[in-house]
């Protein structure tokens, strides 16, 4: 798994195929700082209001195409952005695997240790993605009550 601790953005980009440019630095080094999955409200005020908000969307659609993060739809259509921490970057690119988001404080975590049965849906339809989001009580907030 790589981490800021072992590679630099810069590497993880190229690793990636991907330009290193100022922008995708910034936002990488913003996933790899936080190390949770973020809002695009979270990242926009963490690069600060001088970041183009057209270039986050470019930048994050390009890191979802090249597998280095993926996309947590919620039920009302917002995503939330993960970063792919695989063994190599050669790895085959999976996103579906369920996602737990926290009702009362909104914190969203991947459980890829959940096993998914096989989905098949009818013809003629062909499907690509599943999103698979439990929502329920964190730890934390359990606790609180």
């Amino acid at each position: 798994m790589f981490s800021s601790e072992h590679l630099q953005p810069e590497e993880i980009l190229r690793q990636h195929e991907l330009k290193a440019t100022a922008q995708r630095i910034a936002v990488l080094s913003t996933f790899l700082k936080k190390d949770k999955v973020l809002t695009l409200a979270e990242i926009s005020k963490l690069l600060g209001a001088d970041f183009d908000r057209i270039t986050l969307y470019r930048t994050l659609n390009a890191f979802e195409e090249n597998g280095l993060i993926h996309k947590i739809p919620d039920k009302s259509g917002n995503a939330s952005y993960a970063l792919c921490k695989h063994e190599s970057v050669a790895h085959t690119h999976n996103d579906n695997h369920v996602h737990f988001k926290c009702t009362r404080c909104e914190l969203t975590v991947c459980l890829e240790e959940i096993a998914i049965p096989e989905i098949r849906v009818p013809k003629p339809y062909h499907a690509v993605r599943f999103n698979f989001l439990v929502e329920g009580l964190c730890e934390k907030c359990i606790r609180k009550n």
